[in-house]
């Protein structure tokens, strides 16, 4: 079994940036240095109330303080991004050293959230 930690990076709007985020290293250091295996965030794009580093340079971050932890991108919804971002963003990931287990380029929110739970998601059609 694996143990892992996941960071929301999400703070007041407001707050001091600079200490928030080295508040989420120091969490990462403490997960990296108990022996912890994984480091994980995920992104959202309507944060009312709320500001959050983009997920991948904030991942990149977190791959320079985890060590031998894995870096997992929770959600991150491609199908909103130019493609060559995305895999520049990819290719990005995977030099800071984060595991890149798939990919799936959907373009429809809904194919994106059956990738993740399954077709079962769609229960039995008696609604």
């Amino acid at each position: 079994m694996q143990v892992g930690i996941f960071l929301t990076n999400q703070n007041p709007v407001g707050s001091d940036p600079v200490s928030a985020l080295e508040e989420q290293l120091a969490m990462t250091r403490l997960a990296r240095d108990r022996g912890w295996d994984l480091v994980a965030t995920g992104q959202h794009y309507l944060t009312e109330g709320a500001s959050q580093l983009q997920l991948v340079p904030f991942l990149s971050r977190l791959a320079a303080e985890a060590g031998h932890m894995t870096g997992v991108a929770g959600i991150l919804l491609i199908g909103l991004h130019n493609p060559v971002e995305m895999a520049e963003m990819v290719a990005s990931l995977v030099r800071a050293g984060v595991d890149v287990d798939r990919v799936v380029p959907r373009r429809r929110l809904e194919d994106a959230f059956l990738a993740l739970v399954g077709d079962n998601s769609r229960g039995s059609g008696d609604r």
